[in-house]
């Protein structure tokens, strides 16, 4: 079942990379159904590297190299789109780039999305408007710190992986109340399971040296994590 899973996977990005190519050669808006298609095309790829990372299988990815990727860089470019539909293809991008490149091809480098650094409306639009309010405030000032830098494609954590899981608790989930959006955090800082590592501070016995650095930019806040 996942071998299908994987290989339908690819024929879907295939399909959907030709059809945007024909658009944006023959200059022709991609249409409704086609922007979703593309805004589809990251979770794609996210489940063909699952898939290739578990197996290793080189027939897989020379399946994956075939996939036409010049075309990717056209699409990428394409004025049209919005940016986190240019953001989606890009990432779709990389990874087939990253799965390629382990066949005997040979190697061309990944086009960045020449798109301004992410805002932070743009980053938080899966929250709800009470939720974002409160995201924006605490985001912002852990910029004003360097621990998050905007990219084009999403937002970068200088830190590390569990001191981002305990500031997105703190700031989604102050009360543990409200659900953890650990698949849009994942995909906005390009990281893996950061529900899980969340679930493993909660959980950790120990004190951890670095919490009290976390909590410094919400000392004016009076909910608790």
């Amino acid at each position: 079942m996942e071998d299908y899973k994987a290989y339908q996977a690819i024929a879907q990005i295939r399909q959907i990379v030709h059809d945007a190519g024909l658009c944006v050669a023959n200059e022709i808006p991609c249409g409704s159904v086609l922007k979703r298609d593309l805004n589809r095309l990251e979770e794609l790829a996210y489940i063909v590297r699952a898939y290739y990372d578990a197996t290793k299988d080189e027939a897989f990815a020379r399946e994956v190299a075939s996939v036409p990727r010049h075309v990717f860089p056209q699409i990428i470019k394409c004025k049209k789109l919005q940016s986190k539909t240019q953001a989606s293809v890009a990432r779709c991008h990389r990874m087939l780039y990253e799965i390629a490149t382990h066949t005997n091809e040979p190697q061309q480098e990944p086009v960045k999305p020449d798109t301004k650094p992410m805002g932070i409306d743009e980053a938080l639009e899966f929250c709800r408007d009470e939720r974002r309010e409160r995201a924006k405030v605490y985001f912002k000032k852990a910029m004003q710190k360097e621990w998050i830098k905007a990219t084009g494609t999403g937002l970068k954590w200088n830190k590390s992986k569990v001191e981002l899981a305990y500031f997105c608790g703190r700031v989604f989930c102050p009360k543990n109340i409200e659900p953890f959006p650990g698949t849009a955090l994942d995909k906005l800082f390009e990281v893996n399971r950061l529900q899980s590592a969340l679930t493993q501070i909660c959980s950790a016995k120990k004190p951890q040296k670095w919490k009290p650095i976390i909590d410094s930019i919400f000392e004016d806040n009076q909910s608790t994590y």
